[in-house]
């Protein structure tokens, strides 16, 4: 009894700071609920929540997955090939294992990976808001609190505006939810300007120190394809180095090790490293939107419609 009434002394003493603490999990389970990230279009998008809205937030269907090299080269609506474009921003083999690992996406028919310099970079820094990196313990206001304050800073200063204007009325803007696509080509400048830039940050890179935990998610991702049955297929991507702007010093050996890997499992390959001309692309690995996507697409799609363009991975003897 003395423990009983020693406990209902503590949460009268503690009453407001209980209260408080009921009232932020009930807050948070709501938006946990209504997950406007997600739904709602005056809040912020990631790229894999932009593919999500721009498909009926349908979670399941064949996949492209890739990072913005994706985005930027294939265009869905130009290919008879029904294919949910998932080119993420920053993306890398290790958020397609997580996406596959929590169930985030279900890759149904076929998984396309497309793979260009950049997406198998374990130091390179991603999206922080990909759902995949939110803790199970870490509250979803929290989570995304950057992004909810700025909805709310944005809502009370639309409240503002229009109480001075003597009306009672919020006018929230529309968070932009379309990808990054590339129109034109850099000029000359900002060409240099731009490979100096990858070269600073990763020409020091090499396979054996930045890039291991992406070459174990590729495997991981064939291992798990081929229990789930899913045919895979790997498209190289479109690179636009030359003589003056060489590829990284660690692209070579990184086209090796995965060629190894996917011709260990068997995985149908589509080479478009050095099909197109210069003119085609906006910068080294983007694809020009009007003249160059168009013809990546058309080509990816005629791969698709070939029989063995994709298969399940192969076992592989231990």
């Amino acid at each position: 009894m003395k423990k009983r009434h020693r406990v209902i002394q503590l949460a009268k003493a503690n009453s407001f700071l209980i209260l408080l603490l009921c009232a932020f999990i009930a807050v948070d389970i709501s938006f946990s609920r209504w997950d406007p990230m997600r739904t709602s279009s005056v809040f912020y998008k990631d790229d894999f929540n932009k593919t999500l809205l721009h498909h009926n937030q349908k979670r399941e269907g064949p996949l492209f997955f890739g990072n913005s090299a994706v985005a930027a080269a294939f265009i869905e609506q130009q290919s008879s090939v029904p294919l949910v474009e998932m080119g993420l921003s920053y993306g890398k083999l290790t958020d397609l294992k997580a996406i596959l690992t929590k169930n985030l996406f279900r890759p149904e028919e076929m998984l396309i990976i497309g793979i260009d310099p950049h997406i198998m970079l374990d130091k390179l820094d991603t999206d922080p808001t990909y759902p995949w990196f939110k803790q199970f313990y870490e509250p979803y206001v929290y989570f995304y609190r950057d992004y909810i304050r700025q909805a709310l800073v944005s809502s009370t200063q639309s409240l503002v505006h229009n109480l001075k204007s003597g009306r009672l009325d919020i006018t929230l803007e529309k968070e932009w939810t379309d990808k990054m696509l590339y129109y034109g080509q850099l000029p000359p400048e900002k060409l240099k300007e731009k490979w100096e830039g990858y070269e600073r940050q990763f020409g020091a890179m090499t396979i054996n120190q930045d890039l291991t935990e992406n070459i174990d998610a590729l495997i991981w991702v064939l291992e798990e394809s081929k229990k789930r049955k899913l045919p895979v297929g790997v498209v190289w991507m479109p690179v636009n180095f030359s003589d003056p702007y060489p590829a990284q010093s660690y692209w070579d050996p990184l086209q090796k090790r995965v060629q190894g890997i996917l011709e260990k499992y068997n995985v149908p390959l589509l080479d478009l490293r050095n099909r197109y001309s210069s003119q085609d692309f906006h910068d080294f690995v983007h694809m020009e939107r009007v003249i160059g996507a168009p013809k990546f697409t058309a080509d990816v799609n005629a791969w698709l419609q070939q029989p063995d363009s994709t298969r399940i991975p192969a076992t592989i003897e231990r």
